[in-house]
């Protein structure tokens, strides 16, 4: 399954979080400013896209030497992590007007939409304008829709949606794990390997039930016959 890495504007304080996620044939997308975190990381994108609004050097056109080898400091580090074969090329710069339906997160999606990919990780998608964050949210809801998995990556939470169909979490390191119906009721939601299971429950969209759970076994199985679950993992 082809992936795609969207770094977004916000802040992330551990590049480790996403660094040991990304591997070589990722295809990465930069968010307007999410190419500051880029350049931090020592990663050259595929594609940065945006109406530049929070990257002013790139709004003025000075785009050609916005990635250069130079800034790569630790050459051999990054091709031991297998994402090396990027790093001496130049990006794909797309343009977007300031004035649009899409933000650049959800432009960022439906490229990678376009070029096949059918995961998603985003990084720099949670905090800053609560707005924005939401919008983050709601666009689990349209990779779901489309049948693709998208997950959101925090420095300290991770988020991701099912629809009518079932996922198996690993216990890693979050201490809390909340199941809430998005988009109306959830039925025949069944929750297992966890402190407060479920079995072929109807989950309303209206109450906050499923929050602040715990994965108990190394494993935690969730599925719903019909309808949407946002899933949110959480440390302490």
């Amino acid at each position: 399954m082809k992936r795609c890495i969207i770094l977004a504007a916000y802040k992330i304080e551990n590049e480790k979080i996403p660094l040991d996620i990304i591997s070589k044939g990722d295809f990465i997308i930069c968010a307007d400013g999410g190419r500051c975190h880029a350049e931090k990381m020592g990663i050259i994108p595929d594609v940065i896209l945006g109406d530049f609004d929070s990257s002013p050097e790139m709004a003025d056109g000075d785009i050609e030497n916005v990635f250069s080898a130079k800034q790569i400091e630790n050459l051999d580090d990054f091709n031991n992590r297998n994402i090396g074969a990027k790093l001496l090329t130049k990006p794909e710069i797309i343009r977007l007007p300031a004035e649009k339906d899409d933000t650049d997160t959800a432009a960022a999606i439906k490229l990678g939409l376009d070029r096949g990919c059918r995961e998603f990780y985003i990084f720099g998608g949670i905090g800053g304008r609560i707005d924005h964050t939401i919008g983050n949210i709601v666009l689990l809801k349209y990779l779901a829709d489309n049948g693709c998995r998208g997950i959101i990556v925090g420095d300290n939470a991770e988020m991701s949606m099912i629809k009518d169909g079932s996922v198996e979490l690993k216990r890693k390191k979050y201490k809390y794990l909340s199941v809430l119906a998005f988009g109306g009721d959830a039925e025949s939601v069944t929750l297992s390997g966890v402190k407060y299971p479920l079995q072929d429950y109807n989950l309303a969209n209206n109450y906050p039930l499923g929050v602040s759970n715990e994965i108990t076994e190394d494993t935690a199985q969730i599925s719903v016959n019909r309808g949407t679950l946002l899933i949110i993992q959480t440390m302490e």
